[in-house]
């Protein structure tokens, strides 16, 4: 009977945490499009790429429904929500100036926690060690940080504006923001310096220590994957070797990216193991450089994880770098053209004189910038505007000798019509005296040339399109 009665009460507890659920009544008004964007987890796991796109109904709400325990993260129209089993009503309004207009659970937590400081991490830990390089005061100081920022919500939790639970989340995931800090702090001084101290060693190495890289609640850190990834290269692999005396054995960029996976994959255990390798792997293919060893590392981890959830959301990223590699063996189309002799171009000036009394549209751009990737979408709009105006297009590529068959391949995947041009050492410090401070350059840059005199050296983007097309016709009116 016994046995029966343990039975039955192991079942129905089963059946109870099974059973619980979360549903989000979301509600908009005044939306500029009929959709409510929501990233939500994946087998307990933040992971970026994860988006429902919901239609408001006739109502101008949506409904989601998803299984839950005891608390989870969802991202709702670019804010952060914990939300708990049961009901959650949340209103937007954006005809005023804080879209979030109500949720009847968590309110002030939530709010609280959206006016968090969100600059980079690797930056807040650049300031905490300029302000003081004793690790004992920096451990000291990111503690009082973290107890001052936790005891807000303390207070709300006394006031019973937050559930305990909400509390619980918050208090994990300060733990987990001081842990990043704890790590970033010696892992930039080393970055910098090449060496550490005894005692930056040993606040590095506690910093794991004291929060291993474990549990995936900490995946909801906007930080937590760079922790790792720091953890795994720069500390485990290239850190603890060069004490050592021990010097990776990386050849190339292939080297790098298998040595990565396979650390990631030898580091962790279980549902970690497999989340940050699947992680590791989205953040490069993410980047579009297309390298085919993302594919065999790819194909590697779908056979350790046949059923794994995470795998679907790669399959397009798969494609594209298929796709793309597809593309080397192929010809130039006659409206992709290279610049006779390009290596020999050393200065702005002799450029332009390929144009003589010609009015030029120029794209300064690299293979391994995402931002001037994601622009070449509306090259086809650009290519029409600049035809009917009788402009010519010029791409001009900083990147290195060594990649300049990804150059032209990349020329050819995004089909980008018009001149083509990469940059020597000369030209392109040329350039950085031009347009930039002569020490540097930020790119994706667009550049209006007209009879070999620039006109405008910062346009607005092709993704600007008409605003884009009216700047230009107003210019040249000029």
């Amino acid at each position: 009977m016994r046995k029966l009665l343990l039975l039955f009460t192991i079942s129905l507890m089963s059946f109870i945490l099974k059973a619980k659920e979360a549903t989000v009544k979301i509600k908009v008004l005044n939306a500029g499009d009929q959709k409510v964007i929501i990233k939500h987890p994946i087998d307990a796991a933040w992971f970026p790429v994860a988006v429902d796109e919901q239609s408001l109904g006739a109502d101008s709400t949506v409904t989601y429904k998803f299984p839950v325990n005891k608390t989870s993260w969802l991202r709702i129209n670019g804010y952060f929500f914990i939300i708990e089993p049961g009901i959650t009503n949340i209103l937007f309004d954006y005809g005023k100036k804080d879209a979030l207009s109500y949720t009847d659970r968590n309110m002030d937590g939530i709010i609280l926690f959206s006016k968090r400081d969100n600059q980079f991490y690797q930056y807040k830990a650049r300031d905490y060690y300029k302000n003081d390089s004793s690790a004992v005061n920096l451990l000291k100081r990111i503690k009082e940080n973290k107890e001052a920022e936790l005891k807000a919500y303390a207070d709300l939790l006394s006031a019973k504006k937050i559930s305990l639970h909400f509390y619980e989340e918050m208090q994990n995931f300060l733990n987990i923001d001081a842990a990043i800090m704890e790590a970033a702090i010696p892992m930039l001084v080393l970055a910098k310096t090449k060496k550490l101290n005894a005692d930056l060693d040993a606040m590095w190495a506690n910093a794991y220590k004291k929060h291993p890289l474990t549990n995936l609640r900490d995946t909801f850190h906007p930080d937590f994957y760079m922790h790792a990834d720091y953890y795994v290269y720069t500390y485990l692999q290239y850190y603890l070797n060069l004490k050592k005396g021990i010097t990776l054995n990386i050849k190339n960029e292939s080297d790098y990216l298998k040595a990565k996976y396979h650390g990631f994959e030898t580091a962790f255990k279980g549902k970690m193991r497999e989340y940050l390798m699947v992680s590791f792997l989205w953040n490069e293919m993410m980047q579009d450089k297309f390298q085919p060893v993302l594919l065999e590392l790819f194909n590697d981890f779908k056979k350790q994880y046949p059923k794994s959830n995470f795998s679907s959301h790669l399959q397009s990223n798969a494609k594209q770098i298929e796709d793309f590699n597809k593309k080397k063996n192929e010809d130039l189309n006659q409206k992709q053209k290279i610049i006779a002799d390009y290596g020999r171009i050393n200065s702005f000036a002799q450029l332009l004189n390929q144009f003589g009394d010609k009015t030029v549209f120029i794209d300064v751009w690299a293979t391994w910038c995402g931002p001037c990737k994601a622009e070449f979408k509306y090259s086809k709009d650009l290519e029409q505007f600049l035809n009917a105006k009788g402009i010519e297009m010029l791409f001009i590529s900083t990147d290195k000798d060594e990649v300049d068959e990804q150059w032209k391949t990349m020329i050819k995947y995004y089909n980008l019509e018009g001149w083509h041009i990469r940059a020597n050492k000369a030209l392109l410090q040329d350039l950085m005296d031009k347009f930039w401070d002569g020490k540097g350059y930020a790119i994706p840059r667009y550049i209006l040339v007209s009879g070999g005199k620039v006109i405008n050296a910062n346009t607005l983007k092709p993704s600007d399109k008409e605003q884009l097309y009216s700047q230009l016709t107003t210019e040249l009116k000029k």
